[in-house]
């Protein structure tokens, strides 16, 4: 009996010392996120980044005014004449707010959820994305990027 509350005790132990150590990864993860604001048509919304390459290369030409094609009724996207470093994955599923990068050229936003074949680096996410179909509207959209 003494062995089997031994083992129990040392499990329970090593749980809390695993979820503890989860939880801190996640804390120093927030703690080193970047967050920015958009603009869109009047309302502002605040963006988490990633931290990664075309990221960086991204907030170094902040602040920045993009002007925002439609395409698919599901995502608005601005060109760059320059490449960004892409890291693509499958993603999946894309949800309203997320932002990505497509073909090394392309910054997406994303206002629908919808799943997707397509592999995308990701840029970051709109914290909350309420309204942001709206906000962005039809056809084109002027999306304002400030640190």
């Amino acid at each position: 009996m003494g062995k089997l509350w031994f083992i129990a005790a040392l499990v329970a132990v090593l749980c809390v010392s695993g979820c503890g150590a989860e939880s801190s990864r996640a804390e120093q993860k927030n703690a080193s996120a970047v967050t920015i604001k958009l603009n869109i048509s009047q309302q502002e919304y605040t963006a988490v980044l990633e931290d990664n390459p075309a990221v960086r290369q991204l907030m170094a030409k902040s602040p920045m005014i993009l002007e925002m094609e439609e395409l698919n009724g599901n995502e608005k996207y601005y060109q760059f004449a320059e490449s960004f470093p892409a890291a693509d994955e499958d993603i999946g599923q894309i949800h309203a707010g997320d932002i990505m990068l497509f073909a090394g050229h392309y910054v997406v936003i994303f206002y629908k959820d919808f799943p997707s074949q397509y592999r995308y680096t990701r840029l970051g996410h709109i914290d909350n994305p309420q309204g942001l179909a709206e906000a962005l509207g039809p056809g084109k959209a002027v999306v304002s990027f400030q640190k």
